[in-house]
């Protein structure tokens, strides 16, 4: 496979090859692909909390209207009606 860097990304990684970080430029696309691939999963997981986040924001408001009020009224009868 043939890879076509910016001009901006050939200098990073031979800076990155100038410093000894790598000593080759596949090392550094290599580092580059896992760190995307790393990336693209902790996304994955981010949006799994956040769906599990808003299905307990979900619950715990059902939960609220569900909850008689100490003066013998639900919440949702103190709204007006539609």
């Amino acid at each position: 496979m043939h890879i076509n860097l910016t001009p901006d990304q050939r200098a990073l990684v031979q800076k990155a090859i100038e410093s000894g970080r790598f000593e080759r430029e596949e090392q550094a696309v290599q580092e580059a692909l896992a760190l995307w691939e790393t990336d693209a999963a902790l996304l994955l997981q981010g949006f799994e909390i956040a769906k599990r986040a808003a299905r307990l924001a979900t619950a715990i408001r059902l939960r609220t209207l569900c909850t008689p009020s100490p003066w013998g009224l639900s919440q949702g009868a103190l709204e007006a009606p539609h």
